[in-house]
């Protein structure tokens, strides 16, 4: 450690100079007891021409870990209800599902059984986008191939809005004013063969 922050690499750069001045400057002028005699003759150090670099004392800084992987963030999606179809208990909706980290787009089919109708239209028009995080591993090809299984639930409080629940997540669109009695139903949601274009948002 001295050979760090002193010691004799630092003292070897120091250039001493030694005087006696013990008589002709006294500390205790007519020293008379033992004491007063010793404070006389006393040795003072100067150290002059020093030559050592300055000795800075560094904080203890936190442990540095090498090599943390960066985290992982979700893709954002944004998915669309363009328009749909449902009647004599079969119902037929067309999504567009946007892949806004890599400006992809695709078009995605709906279509099942109705299990439910309340005085619902039979013609669905575009709802607003809705954002969703999906997994970072996640592609449009994939969107929908587990098992593609899906179901919604479509009712009113102000506005009306459908539930779309996909083996992903569940979805809530907004369908704008309107008032709906409510209905449901159970389907396939598979990815139209052909349809992935670049997209951003135009």
């Amino acid at each position: 450690m001295s050979g760090i922050f002193g010691g004799g690499p630092v003292a070897a750069t120091v250039e001493f100079l030694t005087s006696g001045v013990g008589a002709r400057e006294l500390v205790v002028p007519d020293a008379f007891t033992d004491e007063q005699m010793r404070r006389n003759r006393r040795v003072d150090i100067t150290t002059i021409n020093s030559q050592a670099d300055i000795i800075h004392i560094l904080p203890e800084w936190p442990p540095i870990v090498p090599n943390l992987p960066d985290p992982v963030l979700p893709k954002v999606y944004s998915i669309k209800l363009m328009e749909g179809v449902s009647g004599a208990g079969l119902f037929q909706y067309s999504f567009v599902v946007w892949d806004k980290t890599a400006a992809r787009a695709g078009v995605f089919d709906y279509r099942g059984l109705e299990r439910s109708t309340g005085a619902d239209s039979p013609f669905q028009g575009e709802s607003d986008w809705t954002d969703i995080l999906v997994p970072s591993t996640m592609t449009l090809e994939r969107f929908a191939a587990e098992n593609n299984a899906a179901s919604h639930a479509k009712g009113s409080v102000i506005a009306s809005f459908m539930i779309l629940n996909l083996p992903i997540k569940s979805v809530v669109l907004s369908l704008g004013l309107g008032f709906l009695a409510g209905s449901s139903g159970v389907g396939v949601f598979t990815l139209a063969a052909g349809t992935i274009k670049p997209f951003n948002g135009d």
